[in-house]
């Protein structure tokens, strides 16, 4: 839960810059991983 708390600031620059989002992506995919 609290991974995705996080990732919400992220997420806000992602939608900035599309390019970021695909960074995002794999961040959080590392991230539930770990």
């Amino acid at each position: 839960g609290d991974s995705l708390y996080f990732n919400g600031c992220q997420i806000r620059q992602a939608i900035t810059k599309p390019l970021d989002l695909t960074r995002a992506s794999k961040i959080m995919f590392v991230l539930q991983i770990g």
